[in-house]
C-alpha cells in the first residue's frame, strides 16, 4: 500500500535531500510482484528499503489517496467505517 502515494515517497526523497521524481505505478491491482516495484520506486528515488524510510512514507501517507488507488483498501476502509 505504501507505493500506492508517490507524493508520499518523493516527499521523504525531497526531505533526505534525494531526487523527488518518481514514477507512480498506475494499475497497483494487477502488478504479479509489488514488492519488486516497490523498490524500483525506492530505488529511482535514491532511497534504501529500511525501517526509517517505510516509517516516513506510512507518516506522509495520503490515506484518501491510497483508497482511491487500491481496491483491497478502499474496502478495508469500508469495513472500518461500517463498524
Amino acid at each position: 500500500m505504501l507505493m500506492a502515494d508517490e507524493e508520499a515517497v518523493m516527499k521523504v526523497a525531497r526531505d533526505r535531500g534525494k531526487s523527488t521524481a518518481v514514477k507512480g505505478i498506475k494499475k497497483l491491482e494487477v502488478l504479479s510482484d509489488p514488492k519488486t516495484e516497490f523498490l524500483r520506486m525506492l530505488s529511482e528515488a535514491g532511497l534504501p528499503a529500511d525501517e526509517q524510510v517505510y516509517k516516513g512514507i506510512a507518516s506522509a501517507a495520503d490515506l484518501a489517496r491510497i483508497e482511491q488507488r487500491c481496491l483491497r483498501f478502499e474496502q478495508l476502509c469500508k469495513c472500518v467505517h461500517a463498524c
